[in-house]
């Protein structure tokens, strides 16, 4: 069976890290095969949204050591690893369609890691969260730092990454680092109430508020012009002539990007 499962139910597809003996600790043939189903969804067009999950009680207990270890004391660089985990996560990162990380359990390192990329992360009330990379005298990526404070702020990204403490669900939603909690028996439902109000809202409207999030988030790095573009465009949309339509005559819009 592979480690990561793609499966989809209408236009909701789901990643699921499949390695429960291990804690769902991702390998490196996990990590790329998250980056090549990442492509895969980019092109399925009848896939509007993707829930990020880890098989069982537990999201992930981080990037799987072991395989490293062993590659080390095999004489082997560790280079590929790093270039799997970078381009998963960046594939991960730039999604155009929205995105849940659903978490239960131990979340950590660089299963973490993977949940800062998406969109909204709910997580049971008993989940715990770690970044771990200083307790193992490893650092990450600029763009996976700033997934971190775009999230928690720089003061609670520095305690997170110099410390590699263990943050409970509590303070992770206090801190922002989660949208919401729930309790474990509730989760499943509380994504699918998400899923279901973003799916039903334009699809248009939601690709362009994400894809001008995402420029907005580069700083002085971010295509000014294009948000600008693309806030005009929308009011020449066949969206928006629908949703003023239904808005007039008090009923529900039919949004042609959703079909």
């Amino acid at each position: 069976m592979a480690q990561v499962q793609l499966t989809t139910e209408g236009p909701v597809a789901r990643l699921t890290l499949e390695a429960p003996d291990k804690k769902n600790a991702i390998n490196r043939a996990m990590w790329q095969a998250l980056a090549d189903y990442c492509e895969r969804l980019e092109t399925d067009d009848a896939v509007r949204l993707v829930i990020l999950q880890g098989h069982g009680d537990c999201f992930s207990g981080g990037a799987d050591l072991a395989e490293m270890q062993a590659m080390l004391e095999a004489g082997e660089s560790l280079a590929p690893n790093y270039a799997a985990v970078d381009k998963a996560l960046t594939q991960l990162r730039n999604l155009t369609k929205p995105s849940i990380a659903v978490i239960r359990g131990a979340c950590m390192g660089g299963g973490c890691m993977v949940t800062l990329t998406a969109d909204f992360r709910l997580a049971a009330r008993d989940s715990v969260f770690a970044i771990t990379p200083a307790r193992l005298g490893l650092t990450i990526t600029p763009e996976q730092i700033n997934d971190l404070i775009s999230l928690v702020g720089v003061s609670r990204a520095k305690e997170m990454l110099y410390t590699g403490r263990r943050v409970a669900a509590a303070d992770a939603l206090a801190w922002g680092l989660v949208n919401d909690t729930t309790e474990p028996a509730d989760l499943e439902t509380r994504a699918l109430a998400l899923a279901e109000a973003i799916l039903s809202a334009s699809q248009h409207s939601v690709r362009t508020f994400k894809r001008v999030i995402g420029e907005m988030q580069k700083g002085d790095r971010g295509d000014a012009a294009l948000c600008e573009q693309l806030y005009r465009e929308g009011f020449e949309g066949a969206d928006f002539k629908e949703g003023a339509a239904a808005f007039l005559e008090r009923r529900r819009p039919k949004f042609p990007s959703n079909h």
